[in-house]
């Protein structure tokens, strides 16, 4: 379809720019043009705007401070006021708004509660412009009609008794969810009327309001009994209505702003009931998910009708237990109306199969980074939140215990200890952990520095082989299966796995200085291929969760710097974070936007956080005068409270 509405708006504001072209398009079937989708590789920018110009017959002008400040968007509304084209101003957040343009009434979309008037007001006004075609009134005819409700949406701040009778009238439906996007169109005899609803509307009139979403968005699911979703893969669209199960990647839900976002694990079947600017509600049928209501609430449901609710939350559903767990505190509640408040950095556990709270059991959550600390004497490890709080000592041997890291599921740790044993400690009863040695049957010497791989199924180490070298060995996470994967004249170390399981990036001083090499463990026969393949000394390897860069330390004694570098051989690396001391042993953050890292800036090891995006931002997070802490590890998957 041709375009007929231009949409002038800031930078800044193209998520909800380009939430409202979509919006349009699919209710009013009517093309926008907007510059982010509409302008080609290879067409000259300022003639594909006056393309649009000149071909749009109605433009829609979202304000904000940022957009009125903006020459080109003011060079756009100025040029159509020039045609004599009609404006529609959109009111997104209070700004100064020139002579020219306030003489035209704007439609206020401040107001989140208020997006549904506002969207009628908008319909109403494109259509007094834009009239529909005969195709489109008689298209429109079979369209599902829809009255506009005004019951509010019920949040999880509500009363128990609320919930639990939701929940009965739920039930007793089986959650039927009419699905109504975008207008209803009738023909009345000579009359064409109306009806605009983005809702999904419910028997009791309850709206959930659909955001729309990009290829890895889920939006709107209903039972959470019914059965289990179908495969999902990554890029792949999503339709309102369906219910997925993961695979083996991790799916996020929302804009990425200041509003509700949901980290789906893999392996997981969710529901998504609802997911707006103010509110998100997310069931979980097995598997994991961590959600977060940004400036808003949230809510996670399960089989067994315990909920959730609170600003942020993890919870874990398998055959055996239901794990609910709210860094920032938050409520659980159950069919029966009991409720159960957790504090910060606590965790609630019921069997599976529990419909009410009766048999719960709290427990205290370690911190979603582990690392080692000397502050008692030889090495232990300790966990803490991202923000250093709620540090906790999580050994006490008297040996020295480093070099730690996380399983996948976050429910062990693994780690070295004393003449160089690979131990496991098993955490699924946060209370009272196990130790397990794993290696103290293998003829190897001094295992240590240990990797775990994204699926939790394997393990890559550094040993000692029969020829004294040190080189890099693989095994099951159980200990089983021990394969040699290095063999050179060299000392390989530093193993780090790519997010897929498929390549080892270390670190190697077989060409007679230390660089980074990255192999593929699929293939026998394959080469490892050196990618800082320079005058420096580079170690100390870490890839990204996302599998697009790799942290890695260049540089000797306390000229030490961290870099970034595409793991693809002949890029460039680029510094990242720089002092005049030493700055070490970088690990990513689950969501690749912050590294944790050990610096000697303020006089001590110290563990130090950093957003890659301003590394200059970074802070110290155990600063303990006369104490050395080290090797920092951060939690693979997203925990609530943990971003």
């Amino acid at each position: 379809m041709a375009d007929e509405i231009f949409i002038s708006y800031s930078r800044n504001d193209e998520a909800f720019a380009r939430k409202l072209a979509l919006w349009i398009n699919k209710t009013l079937n009517i093309g926008v043009w907007i510059d982010i989708e509409d302008i080609m590789p290879g067409i000259k920018w300022s003639q594909a705007i006056q393309d649009g110009l000149d071909n749009s017959r109605l433009m829609i002008v979202i304000i904000t401070p940022t957009a009125m400040n903006s020459r080109n968007v003011e060079d756009e509304w100025q040029y159509f006021l020039d045609q004599d084209k009609p404006i529609i101003p959109l009111l997104l957040k209070s700004a100064v708004i020139p002579y020219q343009l306030r003489r035209i009434q704007y439609i206020d979309f401040s107001v989140k509660e208020e997006y549904n008037e506002s969207l009628r007001q908008l319909v109403m006004e494109v259509r007094r412009h834009i009239k529909p075609t005969e195709a489109e009134a008689l298209d429109g005819a079979t369209t599902q009609r829809l009255t506009p409700q005004t019951i509010p949406a019920v949040t999880p701040s509500k009363a128990a008794a609320k919930r639990r009778e939701r929940r009965q009238r739920e039930a007793r439906r089986k959650n039927r969810v009419i699905l109504g996007l975008g207008a209803a169109v009738l023909l009345l005899g000579a009359a064409v009327v109306f009806l605009v609803v983005v809702v999904l509307q419910n028997e009791d009139g309850i709206q959930l309001t659909l955001v729309s979403g990009s290829s890895n968005d889920v939006r709107i699911f209903a039972d959470l009994n019914d059965t289990e979703g179908r495969p999902y893969t990554p890029g792949e669209e999503i339709q309102p209505g369906e219910r997925i199960r993961t695979g083996e990647s991790v799916v996020s839900i929302g804009d990425g702003g200041n509003g509700p976002s949901a980290l789906v694990e893999a392996n997981s079947d969710v529901v998504v009931q609802s997911m707006d600017e103010s509110t998100a509600v997310i069931g979980v049928a097995g598997g994991s998910a961590s959600i977060d209501g940004g400036t808003g609430d949230a809510s996670v449901q399960t089989p067994n009708q315990i909920d959730v609710n609170g600003p942020s939350a993890r919870v874990t559903v398998n055959d055996e237990q239901l794990v609910a767990e709210c860094d920032e505190g938050c409520e659980v509640s159950d069919q029966d109306g009991g409720t159960v408040p957790l504090g910060a950095n606590q965790s609630l556990a019921v069997d599976a199969d529990a419909t009410n709270l009766a048999n719960a059991e709290i427990r205290d959550n370690w911190g979603a980074i582990v690392f080692a600390s000397r502050r008692s004497g030889a090495p232990d490890l300790y966990t803490m939140n991202s923000d250093g709080s709620n540090q906790r000592q999580l050994t006490t041997n008297g040996d020295a215990d480093e070099f730690p890291v996380w399983s996948a599921d976050g429910t062990q740790v693994l780690f070295s200890r004393g003449s160089r044993n690979l131990w496991l400690i098993d955490l699924s009863d946060p209370n009272r952990p196990r130790e397990i040695n794993l290696t103290g049957d293998m003829d190897l010497l001094g295992e240590t520095l240990p990797a775990w791989s994204a699926d939790g199924t394997r393990i890559a180490f550094v040993a000692n082989s029969t020829g004294g070298r040190s080189d890099i060995f693989l095994m099951d996470a159980d200990g089983q299966n021990l394969q040699q994967l290095t063999d050179n004249i060299g000392v390989d170390t530093d193993p780090t796995w790519s997010p897929d399981g498929r390549l080892i990036a270390f670190s190697s001083t077989r060409d007679g200085q230390s660089d980074i090499y990255v192999v593929d463990v699929t293939d026998p026969d394959a080469e490892a291929v050196n990618i800082t393949d320079d005058d420096e000394t580079d170690s100390e390897p870490a890839w990204s969760p996302d599998g697009t860069q790799i942290a890695y330390v260049r540089g000797e004694a306390i000229n030490r710097d961290i870099y970034l570098i595409t793991p693809v051989r002949g890029e460039e690396p680029t510094p990242l974070i720089t002092s005049s001391n030493a700055d070490i042993e970088p690990a990513w953050g689950p969501n690749s936007t912050q590294l944790v890292f050990v610096s000697q800036r303020e006089g001590n090891d110290d563990v130090w956080i950093a957003p890659v995006a301003n590394p200059e931002a970074a802070i110290n997070l155990t600063s303990l005068p006369g104490s050395d802490d080290e090797s920092p590890h951060w939690l693979p998957q997203l925990r609530a409270g943990q971003g």
